[in-house]
């Protein structure tokens, strides 16, 4: 199996690096719970680190409100002094739309940005894709002090590249800790380092770290606040997943879709061993207690997957201890990776959900409760058909095709809770992306 991506043309603003007044920890003891959600109110700015604009890739930014709303967007410059871009776009309530970065701003690479709404509940969402890789990932809206990331490989032809992302107008201090399958991997100019107002930087693990099956990392700010997302290509694909914080359960929509071959990554920061259950959702119903793993502390571990179930499934974690955790997926043609839910919620919105022009785009509906619960799907884009409903059943997982054009993103609605991706994939390649939540 290919474990994790690589990637290619990767422009990067890089900053002056400053010490750190405190050395860096190679083992984080983990706070419990800390765990990294949507901004459920209102209005919110969602950080979008890693977009792309240039010949080669094309970057959108897709956007679903479930409110009439009045979004601002700032891509960032990678010239020194130069202004940020910033523009104006509307979206309906309920409703979506996508921009698209080629038509707005110059080809110039990396164009990491930010969007603020006026009213909401509302998200947004990065996809980045070319003729032969797609990309895409949930942009963030709640900026924790500690990050964690885990999941990617330096293989033989992949690429690894961990972005921080500072949107804000004060100095970043961070302090950045990999680890390996083989422990604490202290690389020198990590230990402490500036990223300047608003601008970003780039640490090329597949350079500094080769041959590492899996990696995790720890991301401390001392001072200011970054924003961590990791970025793999390998020969096939591309992928992108951000940070998170920790959490005792981790959910996942989607985990193999189509003949991936799926593997969970888990970072274990806590001082001990921690035991994590395997809960397996198919179509036909769930596999409780399918898997005990013990995770040792400091070490993140990669558990492949591709024997626990047949064709497509969702996958629950329960641990003893806070944990972070992702999932990978690969095969010859696709790569796609993707940070879990912290728990289910009654409501979801999927921004770009149908906004890749390539592929077969998939929503994934998962009922890890007892109960079965109705969900009812609501399309958002200016020619989207109306809203349908999906019967959910316990312990069980639902694929939806998305059809028809016109269709940016969804909001998702029931009674009772459950959790929310979406997955395209075609001749391109193949991502998967969370949904956020927005309800209880």
């Amino acid at each position: 199996m290919k474990r994790l991506l690589s990637l290619g043309v990767v422009s990067s603003l890089v900053v002056a690096a400053l010490a750190l007044d405190e050395p860096p920890q190679a083992l984080i003891t983990a706070r419990p719970d800390t765990i990294l959600v949507a901004d459920t109110g209102a209005a919110g700015v969602w950080y979008c680190p890693w977009v792309e604009s240039s010949f080669e890739r094309d970057g959108l930014i897709a956007l679903a409100s479930v409110v009439p709303s009045a979004a601002a967007f700032t891509f960032l410059n990678p010239e020194p002094g130069q202004e940020a871009d910033e523009i104006q776009e509307a979206v309906g309530g309920p409703g979506g739309t996508v921009l698209s970065l080629a038509d707005v701003v110059a080809l110039r690479g990396d164009v990491p940005g930010f969007v603020e709404f006026d009213d909401g509940p509302a998200a947004a969402a990065s996809v980045v894709e070319s003729e032969t890789s797609i990309a895409a990932d949930l942009c963030v809206s709640s900026v924790p002090k500690v990050w964690y990331v885990v999941g990617g490989s330096t293989l033989q032809n992949e690429t690894l590249v961990l972005r921080l992302f500072n949107p804000f107008p004060e100095i970043a201090k961070v302090t950045v800790a990999p680890t390996s399958e083989f422990g604490a991997e202290p690389l020198t100019g990590l230990e402490g380092f500036a990223v300047a107002p608003r601008s970003w930087r780039d640490v090329a693990f597949h350079e500094e770290l080769r041959l590492r099956e899996v990696i995790g990392v720890t991301v401390t700010a001392s001072e200011g606040t970054v924003i961590p997302v990791m970025a793999m290509t390998n020969a096939d694909d591309d992928a992108i997943w951000t940070g998170t914080g920790l959490n005792r359960r981790w959910e996942f929509p989607a985990v193999r879709t189509a003949g991936l071959d799926p593997a969970v990554a888990i970072f274990n920061p806590n001082q001990e061993t921690v035991t994590v259950q395997f809960d397996i959702f198919t179509p036909e119903g769930a596999f409780l207690d399918a898997r005990s793993e013990l995770v040792p502390p400091g070490s993140p571990v990669l558990i492949p997957l591709g024997d626990v179930a047949d064709g497509s499934f969702g996958l629950r974690l329960r641990s003893d201890a806070s944990i972070a955790a992702a999932t990978v997926a690969d095969m010859a043609g696709g790569l796609a990776a993707s940070e879990g839910v912290a728990s289910p919620s009654t409501r979801w919105l999927l921004p770009g959900a149908g906004a890749a022009v390539g592929g077969t785009t998939s929503l994934w509906l998962m009922n890890s409760g007892t109960e079965p619960v109705t969900v009812t799907l609501l399309p958002l884009g200016p020619d989207a058909p109306s809203a349908d409903k999906v019967a959910l059943p316990a312990g069980a997982i639902r694929q939806v095709i998305v059809e028809g054009a016109g269709v940016y993103g969804y909001l998702a609605d029931s009674l009772a809770p459950f959790s929310a991706a979406w997955s395209v994939q075609g001749p391109e390649g193949a991502a998967i992306a969370p949904g956020a939540p927005i309800g209880d």
